[in-house]
């Protein structure tokens, strides 16, 4: 399942914390999830699929020849 949102969801909050619980029931449901890899809701996505001991695959993508994150 895919799943992509905002950076800027810091961890603690309530959007955060939904994050989280998505990628939990998500694992919990047999789904792998996939995300930039980056922080806030995606961070959150793959949290909390991991602590079900689902798969999480994180996709980084290139804007105008620069990554947005390091790898």
């Amino acid at each position: 399942m895919a799943v992509y949102g905002a950076s800027h969801v810091e961890k603690g909050t309530q959007l955060y914390k939904l994050c989280y619980k998505l990628g939990a029931k998500l694992a919990k449901a047999g789904y792998s999830v996939l995300t930039s890899g980056g922080p806030g809701a995606m961070y959150a996505v793959t949290d909390g699929a991991e602590s079900q001991n689902g798969y999480a695959i994180g996709m980084a993508c290139h804007l105008l020849g620069k990554s947005l994150y390091k790898i």
